[in-house]
């Protein structure tokens, strides 16, 4: 009778073993699917912002080039108006403006393309960044919770090798 107590008690503790395991698993797949979100979250926040900052930025380049040609545009009708007292040297002055304007648009244009390049590369390397790190915690937490459940296993068959040796000393008294 003792024998069957013993075996029974042992098929309990191996129950409550392996519900414990099962439900640190559970908790361990919940923990990543949670951080699986957040890391989806953010990316799509980053890209969110990407191009918003790309639209801002393009909203800048017309404004500029807008701008740009009214000036271009002012400076042509003035000349004009000139034009008929001194055409040929007020001509070369009209040139050598819209030239430079011109010169000016482009300096411009790229000079924000460079900006806006810059701001998608360094969106992009936070971007990585942040993944990277949902990675390392997502894997420290895995890491943390084998140790609690090998813990919890090693305790149990503590607990379980203490009762064996309690009902064999039991049984043989």
């Amino acid at each position: 009778m003792k024998s069957v107590d013993e075996d029974l008690l042992i098929i309990e503790l191996r129950k409550i073993e392996y519900i414990l395991i099962i439900e640190l698993r559970k908790i361990e797949y919940i923990l990543i699917i949670e951080l699986r979100k957040i890391e989806y979250i953010l990316i799509i926040e980053l890209r969110k912002i990407e191009y918003i900052l790309i639209i801002e930025l393009r909203k800048i380049e017309y404004i500029l080039i807008i701008e740009l040609r009214k000036i271009e545009y002012i400076l042509i009708i003035e000349l004009r108006k000139i034009e008929y007292i001194l055409i040929i040297e007020l001509r070369k002055i009209e040139y050598i403006l819209i030239i430079e304007l011109r010169k000016i648009e482009y300096i411009l244009i790229i000079e924000l393309r460079k900006i806006e390049y810059i701001l998608i590369i360094e969106l992009r390397k936070i971007e990585y960044i942040l993944i990277i790190e949902l990675r390392k915690i997502e894997y420290i937490l895995i890491i943390e919770l084998r140790k609690i459940e090998y813990i919890l296993i090693i305790e149990l068959r503590k607990i379980e090798y203490i009762l064996i040796i309690e009902l064999t000393k039991k049984v043989f008294n």
